[in-house]
């Protein structure tokens, strides 16, 4: 299984190529030692996965994959579906 290590909003992952998340250990902005896990899921909306980065953040799962996989030359700001929807 393919990953990749990505840094978003200040945090270290690993994001494995069937959409788990890894946060990598780390210390808050307050000094607390975090630990090092995989990120939660939660379903929002229309179906949509979600984690929780840090920092009161949350991304799109899919969002998250495309970073790590796709590459993106031009800087376009959104993901869109294969089929245009």
């Amino acid at each position: 299984m393919r990953s990749k290590e990505i840094t978003l909003n200040g945090r270290e992952l690993i994001v494995y190529e069937d959409g788990r998340v890894y946060r990598k250990p780390c210390t808050s902005s307050c000094g607390l030692q975090l630990k090092g896990k995989f990120a939660k899921v939660s379903i929002v909306g229309k179906g949509y996965a979600r984690i929780f980065v840090g920092s009161g953040k949350f991304y799109s799962l899919h969002r998250i994959v495309a970073m790590a996989f796709i590459p993106n030359p031009e800087n376009k700001p959104q993901v869109n579906h294969i089929n245009g929807i």
